[in-house]
């Protein structure tokens, strides 16, 4: 009888076989994954994490020389920066003096006449060196003995500080002293003391005035050169003040 012969089904068989199945299946696909890493995975799987991965390195790289360029500007304009309160340390501490305006000449001789060729001394200030102010001729370089100099007077149009005082002639051996007042004296004595003093000079000669304010300058000249006699003069091309 056929179904006599045939074994009545037993679940907890099957149970145990499908288990003991299930167990050697993920036993073999633990050991694959132990020894080659995930077999599901493709290829593409792996390429964002490579993408990924050079793009950071990219910002990175991008930013170095950005932050570079910073410190570098940074350093240019401190450079810049020392530059700039170096100049104007320069000019805080430089002294700046005021453009001095001259208002007019005139000829000195409050010992003699009191006429020393004025018709000449506009040549003083004309800047031409080939027009000249001469004084009256003497006997010898000392005026004669008949006074103790003679001079002429630069006029300013208000009291400056001055710097200096410069007079072109061809004259050599010539001396004679210089003195400031707020504004044109008639006499010698009120002038007050010399400022300075030129001796014995082969040509043009500068006096320094720094420190000194004054509204008027005189040129007072003691002795009138080398030049032998008959007929020595004081011959001046130019004075400039300063």
């Amino acid at each position: 009888d056929e179904s006599q012969n045939s074994k009545p089904f037993d679940p907890n068989t099957f149970i145990t076989k499908f288990l003991l199945t299930g167990f050697v299946f993920f036993l073999v696909l633990g050991i694959v994954f132990a020894a080659n890493g995930n077999p599901f995975s493709s290829d593409n799987d792996s390429e964002p994490a490579e993408i990924v991965q050079a793009t950071v390195t990219l910002e990175t790289s991008d930013t170095d020389p950005i932050e570079q360029t910073e410190d570098e500007a940074g350093s240019i304009q401190s450079g810049d920066d020392s530059e700039v309160n170096s100049e104007l340390s320069d000019t805080e501490v430089s002294p700046i003096f005021e453009m001095v305006s001259v208002l007019g000449a005139d000829d000195f001789d409050p010992l003699g006449d009191g006429v020393e060729h004025p018709e000449l001394i506009d040549n003083l200030l004309d800047e031409d060196p080939e027009t000249i102010w001469y004084s009256e001729t003497y006997a010898n370089r000392s005026m004669g003995g008949l006074k103790d100099g003679v001079g002429v007077v630069i006029e300013l149009r208000k009291p400056y500080e001055l710097q200096r005082v410069a007079i072109e002639t061809a004259n050599t051996g010539w001396s004679g002293e210089i003195f400031v007042a707020d504004s044109p004296q008639s006499a010698l004595a009120a002038w007050g003391a010399s400022v300075g003093s030129i001796t014995s000079s082969q040509g043009n000669a500068t006096v320094d005035l720094t420190g000194l304010t004054g509204g008027a300058v005189l040129v007072w000249f003691t002795d009138l050169g080398d030049k032998p006699p008959p007929g020595i003069r004081m011959e001046i091309s130019g004075i400039e003040v300063s």
